[in-house]
């Protein structure tokens, strides 16, 4: 028995139903990942506040240290007390100032220490700090410089910072005290969390009222954050939790609601799909009912037409099965009038037959052999006698032809055979005449085209190699003529495929690079022949990198697709336009002149400033720069064109971009840019030949300066002649065409041989500069990171001098570039600081040990008062963030007086060196290095 299918109603309930359960049971799923999602997020968050408040309030309570300790150093009360040693003097003092002190600094007490170090007087609960400072600690102090250090004291952590007395006899030191406890308890009053202050084993220190309370909940996030001062600091486990109730809660509703509306939608598109499904089906019922009458044998007389109702899918099968039907109904009452022509036609084939076969009987021998050979070959053969007339023609040719045999045989072979040329314009006519009549002989092979019906197909010729030879009898007599060809179709097509790929592009069909530049030379050497001057345009999009990066390169395609059919038809055939590689396309004009060239591209201009391309979601507007240049008889050759019309579209892409730009050659912007453009070719090839050459120039010591224990690595190139040239001639155009980053990765890896292979000290310094775009650059730090492994150079021995324009605007780039090399052992200095943003912010955010102040502030410092002022606050600010100064320019004794009085650190210029071969270095032994 035949089971019973479903009904089409039942299969769509189905499966609606079906997809619906899956929708609910991924919004479940859904709900639960995001919950799980939004918690993590909650902590990532709680963590991160946590980890900006704990940096935040270390470095207020370590700038609240140093204020207090160079305020209470400049209060002239504690100056005349410390003079005069009175001890109840600066006991009051010190109570005063600590009671005055900013609650940021976490102040627990403060001493004053004379100049071994002994304890003179004290204030404050705790005023006692870390135990006294070691050899390598008290270092600083014996340069003037502040001692900064963190400890356990009786099972207290407190950390202190010791500072000279600047400038005061008899000389001594203030030593503050703060706990960083208190400090960092902060953070759970001012950020409203729960906070809980621990050593790493567990021991509180701290915790707020509600930690408990929040910590056992439920509906509560929490964190944990280890916050190491530095080396031989303790270390304090900061924990943080709050709730999440209110989220959770939020999250459930959300849910509820999604599975109420879907499980409602799915309902109601069942119910809605099961009405209208049903009153589709109607005429097919009818339908149904009409195929079952036409099958059950009551034939097609009766047959009445179905209604055709509903949509089209449904009607159009009702209207075909009416016609099919009426359409039997006329071929039943043809085939019942031809069956008795049939029987007439049987009996006049069998009497055909017979004398068919009884001529067949009478064919020579000979012939039928000859026959046989002719229809075995592969190629085309047709034989003729002097008139042209066809005597014979073999399966090939009649399948070549669309002629059959019968009705060839007997016919000249102009009417069967036609023939062209290699064009397919030019009939060839008359063939048996100049082959018989005229004794041309044709016998050498050519190409050309058949029309025939074996081209119904596709609707074009087919192209044939054929030969037409004489036929002679045994006597020599010419008795006829022999035509053979065969079809070479597909070897002509590929061939001109072949060609054609060679000269376009085949993304957007336009000719290409080669083909394009075939073309200038034609029209240079009509303009040097007085044949008319032209004009060559070259077109570079702007914001085409954008769609690549948002949409990929597929989109990148379809839009150059677009553009490239879009500025075809713009054209309209009055100029040559060819794709020349990525997204620059170049212009051909001729005849045509400056005047109108700039028209035509001013149009093309605004046709693509206007152009929207829709790509999914994303709508893009792109522009396009042009440069444009004179082809005329004085144009010196097609790559001299090319490099003009090239440096012109930087002019425009440099002038704002979407313009057009004309190329005059007494411009000097144009030159400028043509200067550039010589140099990448030249560094490029300096790189290749190795003839770039490092130098270097000292950076000493402001207070004493022998022996240099620093240096400052430079760059020079040596052109091919030995003359030596500067970096500011060749690194602008680095920079501009993105060759910064090798021209880095060569001095990286020479310098760092230089240092492996000379044996330096440990406390050598070599600063080694480095261009923004290699800060931003993907890999250069992995690079650097392989050379310094490769040459095994201590990370002690090197410092990388970034610009201060360069680190600002690439900022988040260079601190992480600064904290991945920091984290090795190296050093940072911060060059040209105050010629770029100059904003002091900044350098809370960048990891910077040197900061080195701008020459243009310091070459005059001793005659400018502003300058004086500018440079002063520079250094306060450096020594502030714990950084060390470096002022270069530095030319005269007048200059290092004023820097000196400053402060300054250190000092750079041809005031104590000038820049030498870094193989002319000679390193003192036994001293160490000061920047440590």
């Amino acid at each position: 028995m035949q089971r019973k299918s479903p009904s089409l109603q039942t299969v769509v309930a189905l499966c609606l139903l079906a997809m619906g359960a899956v929708a609910l049971a991924l919004v479940l799923f859904s709900a639960g990942i995001y919950r799980s999602v939004s918690h993590e997020n909650r902590a990532a968050a709680l963590k991160d506040i946590v980890s900006n408040e704990v940096r935040n309030r270390r470095q207020a309570m370590t700038a609240g240290q140093r204020i207090f300790a160079l305020d209470l150093a400049r209060n002239p009360a504690f100056r005349g007390a410390w003079r005069n040693g009175r001890g109840d003097g600066l006991d009051a003092v010190m109570r005063s100032a600590l009671a005055d002190a900013p609650a940021d600094a976490a102040l627990t007490g403060v001493r004053v220490l004379d100049a071994a170090l002994d304890p003179a007087a004290e204030a404050g609960a705790r005023s006692r700090g870390c135990p006294a400072p070691d050899e390598a600690e008290a270092s600083p102090l014996a340069s003037d410089r502040m001692a900064q250090r963190a400890c356990i004291r009786a099972g207290v952590p407190v950390q202190s910072l010791l500072i000279p007395l600047p400038g005061i006899e008899p000389g001594g030191f203030v030593e503050v005290v703060s706990d960083p406890v208190a400090a960092l308890a902060r953070i759970g009053r001012d950020a409203g969390i729960a906070l809980r202050i621990e050593r790493p084993g567990g021991d509180r220190l701290y915790q707020t009222d509600d930690w408990q309370r929040l910590a056992d909940g439920s509906d509560t996030v929490s964190t944990r954050y280890l916050t190491p001062a530095g080396a031989n600091e303790p270390v304090f486990a900061i924990r943080a939790a709050t709730g999440v109730g209110l989220l959770n809660e939020q999250l459930a509703a959300t849910r509820d609601f999604v599975l109420l509306a879907a499980g409602s939608i799915l309902a109601l598109a069942i119910l809605i799909a099961l009405v209208s499904l049903r009153r589709l089906m109607q005429p097919l019922r009818w339908l149904q009912q009409a195929a079952e009458n036409v099958s059950q044998e009551r034939g097609v007389d009766d047959f009445v037409p179905v209604t055709a109702a509903g949509p089209p899918e449904i009607a159009t099968p009702i209207r075909s099965f009416n016609a099919m039907v009426e359409r039997v109904r006329g071929l039943v009452t043809e085939l019942e009038g031809e069956v008795g022509q049939r029987r007439d036609a049987e009996v006049a084939a069998n009497r055909a037959r017979e004398l068919a076969e009884a001529h067949a009987r009478a064919a020579s021998q000979a012939r039928e052999f000859s026959q046989a050979t002719l229809e075995a070959v592969v190629d085309a053969v047709i034989a003729t006698d002097t008139e042209g007339r066809i005597e014979y023609i073999n399966p090939v040719a009649t399948q070549l032809t669309g002629v059959a045999e019968a009705d060839a045989v007997g016919r000249p072979i102009d009417e069967v055979v036609a023939l062209y040329d290699r064009g397919g314009q030019k009939r060839e006519s008359h063939l048996v005449d100049r082959c018989v009549h005229e004794r041309r002989t044709t016998g050498a092979r050519r190409i050309g085209r058949l029309a025939g019906a074996a081209d119904a197909d596709d609707g074009e010729m087919r192209y044939v190699d054929y030969a037409l030879v004489p036929m002679r009898d045994r006597g020599g007599a010419v008795v006829g003529a022999v035509l053979i060809f065969h079809d070479v179709t597909e070897a002509q097509r590929m061939t001109e495929r072949l060609r054609w790929q060679a000269t376009h592009d085949s993304l957007t069909g336009l000719i290409n690079r080669y083909e394009f530049e075939n073309r200038l030379h034609q029209v240079l050497q009509s303009a040097r022949d007085d044949a008319g001057a032209g004009v060559l345009c070259y077109l570079d999009l702007d914001q085409f990198k954008l769609v690549n990066d948002t949409c990929g390169h597929v989109a990148g395609d379809e839009l150059l697709r677009q553009l490239s059919f879009m500025l075809g038809d713009r054209l309209a055939g009055r100029g040559t336009l060819a794709r020349l590689g990525g997204d620059e396309f170049g212009l051909l004009l001729h005849p045509c002149g400056i005047p109108a060239a700039r028209a035509i591209a001013e149009d093309l201009r605004e046709a693509i400033q206007q152009f929207r391309f829709v790509w999914t979601e994303h709508i893009f507007t792109i522009g396009v720069s042009i440069g444009v240049v004179s082809i005329d008889a004085e144009s010196p050759s097609t790559d001299i064109l090319l490099s003009a019309a090239d440096t012109a579209c930087y002019m425009a892409k440099d002038q704002g971009r979407n313009r057009v730009q004309v190329y005059e050659a007494d411009d000097a912007a144009l030159q400028a840019r043509h200067a550039e453009m010589h140099w990448v070719t030249e560094i490029n090839r300096a790189l290749e030949e190795d003839r770039l050459i490092l130098y270097c120039q000292d950076i000493v010591d402001a207070v004493t300066p022998e022996p240099v224990r620093h240096f400052e690595i430079l760059l020079r190139m040596a052109d091919g002649d030995g003359t030596i040239r500067q970096p500011g001639s060749f690194l602008p155009a680095a920079e501009r065409y993105n060759l910064a980053p090798a021209i880095d990765e060569w001095v990286v890896r020479h310098a760092l041989a230089w240092i492996a292979s000379n044996d330096v000290p440990d406390d050598a310094l070599y600063s080694i500069n480095l261009s923004g775009r290699s800060l931003a650059s993907d890999g250069f730090l992995d690079t650097v990171l392989g050379e310094m492994d490769r040459y095994a150079v201590s990370p002690r021995n090197l410092c990388f001098e970034v610009t201060e324009t360069a680190a600002i605007s690439n900022l988040a780039s260079a601190r992480a570039f600064m904290e991945a090399l920091r984290a090795r052992g190296c050093r940072f200095s911060l060059d040209d600081f105050g010629s770029g943003l100059s904003s002091f912010n900044y350098l809370q955010n960048l990891p910077v040990d040197f900061l080195k102040i701008d020459g243009a502030f310091v070459r005059d410092i001793h005659s400018n008062p502003v300058h004086q002022s500018i440079v002063r606050s520079m250094n306060d600010v450096g020594h502030a963030l714990g950084m060390y100064t470096i002022a270069e320019f530095v030319e005269n004794d007048a200059v290092i007086e004023v820097l000196r009085g400053i402060g300054v650190d250190f000092l750079q210029g041809y005031g104590y060196a000038r820049p030498r071969p870094l193989e002319a270095v000679r390193m003192p032994a036994g001293v160490r290095a000061t920047g440590d």
